[in-house]
C-alpha cells in the first residue's frame, strides 16, 4: 500500500504545527499507524477518532492512548467510515500513498465534507490535485468548494522506509460559500469536462459548440490566455469566466 510512516515525534510536531488546528477541534485521524502522528494530534485539539485498518496496529493502538481519555482508536476503513452528517470536523493524516487517488476523491464528494483536510502526501501528487502546475477537470471542480494550500514541504529521510521522493503536507480547506450553487455547480462541472475533451484539443476548439470564436478571442485576450491554450492552462477563474460566458450566450 506504500505506507510510509513517520519517523520520529518532531516530524509529527512539526506537521500539527503547520495544520493551524485548535483546541476545540474534533479531527478523524486516517490510519495512524504506530501512533506518533496521533499523539501530537492529542495534544493539541478537543477528539481525535484514529481510523485504523490494519487489524495487527489496532491493539498495540489500544494499549498506548488507554489512558488518553480524548483518543478514540476505531478498526474502519477510513473510505467507508460514517463521518459526521452536519456537524464540523476535520481530517489529518499520513495515508498510504496508494490511496492518494481514491481517498481524495471521497473527501471531495462527501455530502458533509470536513472543514478542512491537512493530508501528508507524495509532493507530486499533491500537486497535481491542487492543479499547480496544470489543472485537471477535478481540480477546477474541486476548486468550486475548496481551497488548495500547501502548508510544509516534507524531506523523504523524515519517514520509514523512506520514500522515492519528497513529500508535501497538502490541505484542503472547505470554502464557507461555495463559488456556484449545488445546480450551477453540476452544470459545471459537465461544461468543464467538455471543455477539457478527454485530454485532447485546446479548450476553445473543445467549446466552439457553445462558445464563438469571437466571444472567446475576447476572454482569452482579457485573461492574457493564447488562443489555443491547452485547457490545463486555464485556472478556476477562467472557466468560470467562460462558464458565465457560456449561459449568457
Amino acid at each position: 500500500m506504500s505506507q510510509h510512516l513517520l519517523r520520529d515525534e518532531k516530524v509529527a510536531q512539526r506537521i500539527v504545527a503547520a495544520s493551524g488546528l485548535a483546541p476545540p477541534d474534533t479531527v478523524y485521524e486516517i490510519g495512524p499507524g504506530s501512533g506518533v502522528l496521533t499523539t501530537a494530534l492529542a495534544r493539541r485539539v478537543k477528539r481525535v477518532v484514529a481510523i485504523e485498518h490494519d487489524r495487527t496496529l489496532i491493539g498495540p493502538l489500544r494499549e498506548r492512548f488507554s489512558d488518553w481519555d480524548n483518543v478514540e482508536v476505531v478498526h474502519h476503513d477510513f473510505l467507508r467510515y460514517p463521518v459526521p452528517k452536519t456537524d464540523s470536523y476535520k481530517v489529518v493524516g499520513n495515508p498510504p500513498f496508494a490511496l492518494t487517488s481514491p481517498l481524495l476523491r471521497h473527501l471531495l464528494s462527501l455530502p458533509n465534507p470536513p472543514a478542512e483536510a491537512v493530508l501528508v502526501l507524495q509532493a507530486e501528487a499533491a500537486l497535481r490535485w491542487a492543479g499547480v502546475v496544470h489543472e485537471s477537470v477535478v481540480s477546477v471542480v474541486a476548486k468550486v468548494r475548496f481551497r488548495f494550500e500547501f502548508r510544509l514541504a516534507l524531506h523523504r529521510r523524515e519517514f520509514a522506509p523512506r520514500p522515492a521522493v519528497d513529500c508535501a503536507l497538502l490541505a484542503i480547506v472547505r470554502r464557507p460559500t461555495p463559488l456556484l450553487g449545488a445546480a450551477d455547480e453540476r452544470r459545471f462541472a459537465e461544461f468543464v469536462a467538455a471543455g477539457f475533451g478527454r485530454g485532447r484539443g485546446s479548450a476553445r476548439k473543445n467549446l466552439e459548440k457553445v462558445i464563438g470564436y469571437e466571444q472567446f478571442k475576447a476572454f482569452a485576450r482579457g485573461a492574457c490566455l493564447p488562443l489555443d491554450a491547452a485547457p490545463g492552462e486555464l485556472g478556476v477563474e477562467d472557466w468560470l469566466a467562460l462558464f458565465a460566458r457560456a449561459r449568457r450566450m
